[in-house]
């Protein structure tokens, strides 16, 4: 059933317009039938004028004058004359040319002609391929006289078979558009008028109830002034008022206490997950959504289905089959593994209910393993140099006398290692001052050139004395970069002297610099030996080298590349790596224009 005024609306509505336009189709259909029936009889009329006119006075003498006669007979009647001969040639035709009836098809085949050939009086409308046009034609047999036929038997006369009228059709169709405009005005009118009847009736009807709906939203204390009188809108207003006012003062209390748990609940640092007793999802709060990366419309839906964490699953259901407090640790995968501390609580107004809170511990865990791998690393690094000097001067404590020419060799060992624990010292309280901010930097316009120059002359004795060459590719109209002048003759000089140390003779580092759209990439480049692959994604951990033993002969301390990127970031640039094994090694240093 409808039941809705629009529904109704749209019922009568489409009613019309199928009425509308059928009615439409109907009438123009019929105007069109009868104009062009009284268009067909006119045609039949004239044509059998014509036919008469043609027929009494006989073909004339002249060859081709039945185009004459044609052109004649459609001036007068103004209408289209086509004379046509027994096997379909035009004799003569008024809408054409004595000189281009030649060129004409053969008409033979037109259905009007068709008719008239057998006798019929042949009637249709259709589009003129000679007249670019929409025509309608009426065609008769021609019954000739005994002067006609025998003048059509004088040598370059034609018998006449069929005489054909035609006249402009296009009125018709015309008319017959206009009809269904008419009528589709009318229907569009009546549609309007229909709308209108419905929506003043609707409005009148729902006025009273648009009042009261308005007065409950807007003006509830207004009820009974607005609606006083005894019918049932004033006492569904009164029954409303009464309810309003016992609600709201219910409803004032709640929600100050739900704002009040949900303050509380959404500024917590620590994630909240409330389950109900199905162990659906009842409450979660901002904290946790951004711990476990959780969607909005998590409330209603299975823990399982939120949360796929086997050990969360068994912590809560110990929770509720013992209905005591549980706590543990798990790990989340994903997007942004966490560690996080779990401490589960039943409810007790609501049986196998629940209330988890979550403590986010990842960067405690992971400081704690930074930690232990700092103390690890360094203590292994401390160890071999002291060690190395303990073990010198206990030999030059008790064989100095016995050897003195092994005394140098082993005051070199123990200052050779003596040096190393400084440097390592050194660039620990590099690294710390740099983590720590306090690493003061001042950053300024710098020409790159002069930089890439100084930091390679440092190296050029001990470079010479492996046989390394030493380039500077830095064009000179590179533009300034913006950085800390030490920082960055710190970042290139680590990157030169690991090149030197694991570069063989023969070999080529050089410098060179390329312009990007906002930034200056420096490029550091060496044909050593080259890293694998599997060694590039940890170049710049803390203590990592390649081939440790080869690093400690040389006397790294595993540190330079480290601060090499902490300095790079901290002057907002940045640097990466590339190598394969063979092919030497190259490192970029991205830093912005100045």
């Amino acid at each position: 059933m409808l039941r809705s005024p629009a529904a109704i609306f749209v019922a009568v509505f489409a009613l019309i317009v199928v009425s509308v336009g059928l009615s439409a189709r109907w009438l123009a259909s019929t105007i069109e039938q009868a104009l062009t029936t009284r268009l067909q009889q006119e045609l039949t009329q004239m044509a059998r004028i014509v036919e008469t006119l043609v027929r009494e006075r006989g073909a004339p003498g002249e060859p081709g004058g039945w185009d004459a006669v044609a052109d004649e007979l459609g001036a007068a009647l103004e209408t289209r004359v086509t004379l046509i001969a027994e096997d379909g040639a035009v004799l003569g035709d008024s809408a054409v040319e004595a000189k281009s009836l030649a060129g004409l098809e053969n008409h033979g085949d037109r259905p009007e002609v068709s008719m008239a050939r057998s006798g019929e009086v042949g009637f249709s409308v259709r589009y003129s391929t000679t007249l670019p046009m929409r025509l309608a034609y009426a065609a008769l047999p021609f019954a000739a006289s005994a002067r006609a036929a025998d003048a059509a038997s004088q040598p370059g006369q034609a018998r006449i078979a069929v005489v054909r009228l035609a006249r402009d059709a296009s009125d018709i169709e015309h008319a017959a558009r206009r009809i269904e405009l008419g009528v589709a005005a009318s229907g569009v009118i009546a549609i309007l008028l229909v709308a209108f009847s419905i929506w003043a009736t609707q409005r009148h009807r729902d006025e009273r109830v648009r009042t009261l709906r308005a007065a409950v939203k807007h003006a509830p204390d207004r009820l009974r002034t607005l609606f006083n009188d005894d019918s049932t809108d004033g006492e569904l207003a009164r029954t409303i008022d009464d309810a309003h006012k016992s609600a709201r003062a219910t409803l004032s209390s709640l929600e100050d206490q739900v704002e009040r748990q949900r303050r509380i609940l959404e500024g917590m640092q620590e994630g909240v997950l409330v389950l109900d007793e199905d162990a659906n999802v009842a409450f979660v709060n901002r904290a946790l959504r951004e711990m476990l990366l959780l969607a909005q419309d998590v409330t209603g839906k299975p823990l399982i289905e939120v949360v796929r964490n086997g050990e969360l699953t068994t912590l809560v259901d110990r929770t509720r089959a013992d209905a005591a407090p549980q706590a543990g640790e798990l790990e989340t995968a994903g997007l942004k593994p966490r560690r996080l501390l779990v401490q589960t609580s039943p409810l007790e107004d609501t049986p196998h209910s629940l209330v988890a809170v979550f403590v986010d511990v990842t960067d405690v865990r992971r400081l704690e393993s930074l930690r232990r791998d700092f103390v690890a690393n360094v203590s292994h690094e401390l160890r071999t140099p002291v060690t190395a000097i303990k073990s010198a001067t206990e030999t030059l404590r008790t064989s100095a006398l016995e050897r003195p020419e092994d005394a140098l060799k082993f005051l070199d060992i123990v200052d050779r290692n003596a040096q190393r624990l400084a440097d390592l010292v050194e660039d620990l309280l590099d690294l710390s001052r740099i983590e720590s901010k306090a690493y003061k930097l001042t950053v300024e316009p710098l020409p790159l050139a002069a930089v890439a120059t100084y930091c390679l002359s440092l190296f050029k004795e001990r470079a010479d004395k492996k046989a390394i060459v030493l380039k500077q590719n830095v064009p000179g109209e590179i533009p300034n970069v913006r950085a800390d002048r030490r920082a960055l003759e710190q970042v290139l000089t680590n990157l030169i002297d690991n090149a030197v140390k694991y570069c063989s003779a023969g070999t080529e580092i050089s410098i060179a610099a390329e312009p990007l759209a906002q930034s200056v990439r420096i490029i550091v480049r060496d044909t050593g030996p080259g890293i694998e692959q599997r060694h590039l994604p940890r170049l710049f951990e803390r203590f990592y080298r390649v081939d440790a033993g080869r690093a400690r002969d040389t006397g790294g301390t595993g540190l330079g590349l480290s601060i090499a990127k902490h300095l790079a970031e901290a002057m907002d640039g940045s640097i990466g790596v590339d190598s394969k094994p063979g092919a030497g090694t190259t490192f970029y240093v991205t830093l912005a224009r100045a």
